[in-house]
């Protein structure tokens, strides 16, 4: 190996300096690589002199002459890697090749790293990196080549007498103690031993000779001792020669200490301090309060640094670190080895919060009382962002858990003070943004409140009371099904991919995302002011279906979001729930196309990992499943032992699959499909057994996270050949039984597929010969069953499921979903009705109604769907569920006489911000609270009205009417209902002038 000579800024031997470095380093083309963006470098290897390891190579600033510093690392790159020393110079005299590469005309831009014999023993066999350093220290890059060298393992052939250690490292001593070390050296010849503290430039000469042990006695906690031995011709310190041949750092760190010190309390009544403390071996910390003899274990560990955030006024907490063989409270041993002690203080804090109400027209205002509460204070409002919320409690102590919402300065006109009553004074304010009453309704708040003298304190305050109380018996009840949860959050999705991808749909995708949230809530209100008492929603989406949903340039992935921030995805999910909430209605969760989706998610690239609906539905530990597991235990989770959620079911009527060859059917479906392979490569098929024993895996896992909710099994009514063909399924050699089931088997097929589940959750259609839609399972699923697939929802079969669900101790009966899907009895929704009247007379049921408010004559849809409802159609309907719901016992709005409630209003279509040419529909959506909304007024920009008084509320802009090419104008609605009351809904559009 070369031989090359050690630098310290200053140079000895230069003649063999230049030559051997040349010789082992430069004999490859100077090579280099950008940085950071004025940084450049290169790490060319390693060589010999003295017995010792040096690293060499260039750093510099592109396009500076002055040199820069380097910082070494080794096991990894800054963040994984253990740095050795502080800085090191790059200021060794380089090329004119090493010049070019830093677009300067400077000429010391090299760099030597002893790799010291103590570096050689700790760190053999690790990669060596070297980061450059700006000169001003705001700028590092790693250089080029970093990672391709590592430390040598073994000492230099004939170097090992030249040695320096240190024994122990780190020394460990009592606040105001000195520790004690010892360096042990060999040098073979006279050397020199000096010391430096904490970085100073100057040093002082420590110890002289050829080796030995020396004691030092005198560390200090919180201080670095720098020991270099050096070469010598003497004991003189003017004989020192050079610059280090090793050197050891000795660090002093005090068993135990802490901060503050003194510990004075914040708004919220306490303090937190942290507690450091250090051990050559496993230690135990225990903290005693105030002198008292019993003491509990407080952490546990070689070293470390733990919060303790209840420090409270007038106690002294005293912390001890003690010697343990184990972190068990029995595995303290010995005397203790140091202390520290943290008094609480008290802080000026004299306000005193006692009482909250809320109130206001909509329920969003919030009164606080107490003492202290002066004019000009000041309110700020947070809310628990961790997953699990605090129970309800008087008062809650602050912590990092809680964000900071809004804050009302005292110079906002929302905060109103009453100081009228001496012994105690109220300030009143109205929550301004959707995640504040998002947060309230749902959770609760936090409220903090600091007066003019800039003191403050907190109280918590429990979730908004429901216009409605909730009922006792959700599944008693009549409600509706809302069909556009999944459109927003999909629309949120699309929002985020955006966002992501920065492209033009960004806008659209945030317009959309915010319309269909508003349409979500007017929907909630819409239905609650019509009678309803429960909402169904679905929750994961539509898509993907197969792999293909997946592919570049498809991108067709409902909970991309959800995958990605799953934080934001469920703040998307909170309004809706929130609005259910709100109204005291009950919540059903509902899964739709889980099988296909999470089968898809984990099969992107089938050719290298598939698993299909078999392994899905058979295999509890698939990725399929766990993923599955994943989103609705997120879900549990965070709506654990809400009060408006009466049951969650998912997926959706997958016995309706069930015996059926639905891989073959897969890729009858798609023949003519180019994609037919990817569309059918998570197909599987699944029998009846395999149903219940998913069933009961399921229900298992919904319980495991949340025990008290009700899990549904969401299934059709069984197909009326079900017991026959799970006797005799359409793949087996002998091919289907589609025979006929007795009404004995029918209902055996019915109670066996539901047992697993704690509610019988039917879903109930009018056609007996419907083949597809309607009646099957979500997604891809719905094009597979062909004739066989009937879905018999005659009063007789349900009279026969009803019964059989009466004689099952524990078990419910809920019609999950039900409408009229004969073209028959549509317009008229006959079907609906007698399965309202029927159910609430003779079996005392209740359901959910398929489905509310699904933008009938909008752009999401390109003509009306079948069996939908909305404001303004089938009101007659909605009438007999509120009147059956009465009949059950349910609390049904009743509009207030006189009528104060405004109509509500929403433009669903352009999206706000659109371009917009002449024919440009314009529709919008208004109902009200007590009947049919009067008219409606629009005006674009500051000129043209149009008035709309019939359902649907749409029209077509003309080429008069609208403004030059690139004007925006605003486009506004104003709704008025027979009382009077007026509402409005504002976008804004741009002219296209076609």
């Amino acid at each position: 190996m070369n031989r090359m000579l050690v630098h310290h800024n200053i140079f000895y031997r230069v003649s063999l300096y230049a030559l051997t470095l040349f010789a082992f380093f430069f004999a490859f083309p100077v090579n280099h690589i950008a940085l950071a963006a004025s940084l450049n470098g290169f790490v060319d290897g390693i060589g010999t002199e003295y017995g010792q390891y040096y690293l060499g190579g260039w750093a510099c600033a592109v396009g500076q002459p002055g040199p820069i510093n380097v910082e070494l690392y080794v096991g990894g790159p800054p963040g994984t890697g253990t740095q050795i020393g502080t800085t090191y110079p790059a200021n060794i005299t380089s090329e004119s090749g090493v010049a070019a590469a830093c677009n300067s005309t400077g000429t010391n831009y090299r760099y030597m790293i002893l790799l010291s014999a103590s570096t050689v023993a700790a760190y053999g066999g690790k990669p060596i990196y070297v980061v450059g350093v700006s000169a001003d220290g705001q700028t590092t890059g790693v250089l080029s080549q970093s990672g391709k060298f590592n430390v040598p393992t073994n000492p230099v052939s004939g170097a090992g007498l030249l040695t320096l250690t240190a024994t122990p490292n780190p020394c460990i001593a009592n606040p105001g103690s000195l520790c004690s070390t010892i360096l042990n050296w060999n040098a073979g010849a006279v050397a020199q031993i000096w010391v430096q503290v904490d970085g100073q430039s100057n040093g002082s000469l420590l110890a002289c000779g050829t080796g030995g042990a020396t004691p030092v006695s005198w560390i200090q906690p919180n201080h670095v001792y720098s020991f270099s031995l050096y070469q010598a011709s003497s004991c003189d310190p003017a004989g020192r020669i050079g610059s280090p041949i090793d050197l050891v750092s000795v660090r002093g760190v005090p068993f135990i200490s802490g901060s503050p010190a003194s510990c004075p309390a914040t708004q919220a009544g306490v303090c937190t301090a942290t507690i450091n403390w250090n051990n050559y071996s496993l230690a135990q910390v225990w903290v005693q309060v105030d002198g008292q003899t019993n003491s509990t274990l407080f952490a546990c560990g070689v070293s470390g640094a733990q919060q303790a955030p209840w420090i409270r006024p007038g106690h002294t907490y005293s912390f001890s670190v003690y010697q343990a063989s184990s972190c068990a409270s029995s595995g303290r041993t010995g005397a203790a080895l140091g202390s520290f002690s943290v008094q609480g203080t008290a802080s000026n804090a004299v306000v005193n919060l006692t009482a909250i109400s809320q109130g206001g027209p909509d329920g969003y205002s919030i009164t606080v009382a107490g003492t202290g509460i002066t004019p000009g204070s000041t309110v700020a409002v947070r809310r628990r962002y961790s997953s699990s919320y605090a129970n309800a409690a008087p008062y809650i102590t602050l912590t990092e858990d809680w964000k900071v919402l809004n804050t009302y300065p005292n110079n906002v006109s929302q905060v109103v003070v009453d100081t009228s009553n001496a012994n105690s004074q109220s300030l009143t304010f109205a929550l301004a943004t959707d995640e504040e009453r998002t947060e309230f309704t749902l959770w609760g708040l936090i409220v903090t409140v600091e007066n003019n003298a800039g003191v403050w304190s907190s109280i918590y305050i429990p979730p908004r009371t429901p216009d409605s109380p909730f009922s006792t018996d959700p599944l008693r009840s009549w409600g509706v099904e809302l069909y556009e949860l999944p459109d927003q959050l999909i629309q949120t999705n699309l929002h985020y991919q955006s966002t992501q991808n920065n492209t033009a749909t960004y806008p659209q995708a945030v317009a959309s995302a915010n319309m269909l949230l508003a349409m979500n809530r007017k929907a909630v209100a819409d239905a609650y002011y019509k009678g309803a008492k429960n909402i169904s929603v679905f929750v994961p989406g539509f898509r993907p279906i197969a792999p293909t949903d997946l592919q570049a340039g498809v991108g067709w992935n409902d909970l991309v979001l959800w995958q990605s921030n799953p934080d934001l995805y469920w703040q998307k999910f909170d309004g809706v729930a929130a609005a259910v909430q709100r109204y005291g209605m009950s919540l059903n969760l509902r899964g739709w196309n889980d099988i296909q989706m999470f089968t898809a998610l984990v099969s992107v690239n089938p050719a290298s990992y598939l698993e299909t609906w078999t392994n899905f539905m058979q295999n509890p530990n698939s990725k399929s499943f766990q993923l599955f597991e994943a989103y609705w235990g997120q879900l549990l989770t965070r709506y654990k032992d809400n009060p408006s959620i009466f049951m969650v079911d998912a997926p959706n009527e997958m016995n309706l699959g069930a015996d059926l060859d639905l891989v073959t059917r897969c890729k009858q479906r798609w023949a003519g499909n180019a994609n037919v392979q990817g569309l059918c490569a998570t197909a599987g098929n699944y029998s009846s057994a395999d149903l219940i024993t998913f069933g009961q895996n399921l229900v298992a896992f919904f319980h495991s996270v949340d025990p008290n909710r009700k899990v549904g099994s969401g299934y059709a009514l069984p197909r009326l050949d079900q017991y026959h063909l799970s006797l005799q399924p359409e793949w087996s050699p002998k091919g289907p039984d589609w025979t006929f089931d007795t009404p004995a088997q029918y209902v055996n097929m019915f109670v066996s597929t539901n047992m697993p589940y704690d509610i019988f959750d039917v879903h109930a259609y009018n056609s007996v010969t419907e083949n597809i839609d309607g009646v099957s399972v979500s997604g891809l699923l719905q094009s597979l069953y062909g004739d066989q697939s009937i879905d018999p929802a005659s009063a007789a079969n349900m009279s026969l499921v009803t019964n059989a669900v009466q004689n099952l101790p524990g078990k419910s009966l809920f019609v999950g979903e039900f409408g009229d899907t004969d073209p028959a009895t549509e317009p008229t929704e006959q079907f609906s009705k007698n399965l309202i009247q029927w159910g609430t007379q003779n079996q005392n049921l209740g359901g959910s109604l398929w489905g509310y408010e699904t933008f009938q004559n909008t752009y999401m849809w390109a003509q009306p769907l079948p069996f939908q409802l909305e404001p303004g159609t089938h009101d007659d309907l909605m009438q007999v569920m509120a009147v059956n719901n009465r009949n059950l016992g349910q609390a049904i709005y009743t509009p207030a006489v006189p009528d104060k409630v405004p109509p509500q209003i929403l433009i669903t279509w352009p999206l706000d911000g659109s371009t917009v040419s002449s024919g440009q529909l314009v529709h919008i959506e208004a109902s009200d609270d007590a009947g049919p909304v009067k008219e409606i007024d629009v005006t674009l920009g500051s000129g043209t009205n149009y008035k709309l008084t019939t359902w649907p509320f749409e029209f077509n802009l003309v080429a008069k009417d609208l403004p030059a090419a690139g004007i925006t104008e605003s486009l506004t609605a104003i709704a008025y209902d027979m009382a009077g009351n007026a509402a409005s809904d504002t976008i804004s559009i741009t002219s296209s002038g076609k």
